[in-house]
């Protein structure tokens, strides 16, 4: 069985209604082949959820250039601890994680290209 038939097969035994925001990401992070990113990038899209964060290197970039996130840390590694960290901070400032998190990618997206 390859990984997207055994993904699949594993989707059919999540009772998504069941989970929190952030229940269900974990679920999905159990799935072959599916890691933090791409599972929270379902939930945000598939719940409209500011529970969960999509981080990739554009906005570990933008949150290392704030102060937010130190030089060492990854999403790889590190993706419980930043995400906590980026939650907190759109809280502070009153933002929305999926608008925050947006608006961070696409910005340091163009500056890549500049």
């Amino acid at each position: 069985m390859g990984i997207r038939t055994s993904c699949l097969a594993g989707l059919d035994q999540i009772d998504a209604g069941l989970l929190s925001d952030v229940e269900l990401r974990d679920e999905l992070i159990g799935l072959p082949g599916i890691g933090p990113k791409t599972a929270s990038w379902v939930v945000r899209n598939y719940r409209d959820s500011d529970s969960v964060a999509v981080l990739d290197v554009h906005i570990v970039r933008a949150g290392q250039f704030l102060g937010l996130f130190s030089k060492g840390e990854t999403p790889q590694r590190d993706y419980p601890s930043l995400e906590s960290k980026f939650l907190r901070f759109a809280e502070a400032i009153r933002t929305p994680a999926s608008l925050l998190d947006a608006l961070m990618w696409q910005h340091m997206r163009l500056l890549q290209h500049a």
